[in-house]
């Protein structure tokens, strides 16, 4: 049976105010799409998003709320960049599953974009992995 999973949210923050701002979008190891609207992309959004988001406080707050999820950067073959290729993070994706940042047409040949989406990457599961290690 297939299941429409919701949408995990990476929050960030507004960097004129101290309350949190809008979300980056990324979309679960488990997503199903039956619709043309289910993970619409606003780029310029997405690419705002991104730049305000706080990877360190993200995976603290995912961990507490015990979304173990690591980051991948892709769906297929997946490598979660910031964390080794260990027992660890076999166990943890083979329970829980897996993240990846939505990109749209425009983010995915967008440099800015995908630079600071692989220093997110990698920032936000060197901090949860030393998070469960702790565990």
């Amino acid at each position: 049976m297939l299941a429409l999973v919701t949408t995990v949210i990476i929050s960030c923050h507004d960097a004129s105010s101290s309350s949190t701002a809008d979300s980056v979008f990324v979309i679960p190891s488990t997503a199903v799409k039956t619709n043309d609207t289910d993970y619409a992309i606003n780029s310029t959004e997405q690419l705002r998003r991104i730049r305000q988001a706080d990877p360190v406080k993200d995976a603290q707050r995912a961990c507490t709320v015990k979304d173990y999820r690591f980051i991948a950067d892709r769906f297929a073959l997946p490598r979660f960049q910031g964390a080794p290729d260990d027992d660890l993070v076999r166990r943890t994706t083979k329970r829980y599953g897996y993240k990846i940042i939505g990109l749209s047409e425009n983010l995915a040949t967008n440099r800015e974009f995908l630079d600071l989406k692989s220093t997110y990457e990698e920032e936000f599961n060197q901090t949860l992995y030393q998070l469960l290690k702790q565990r």
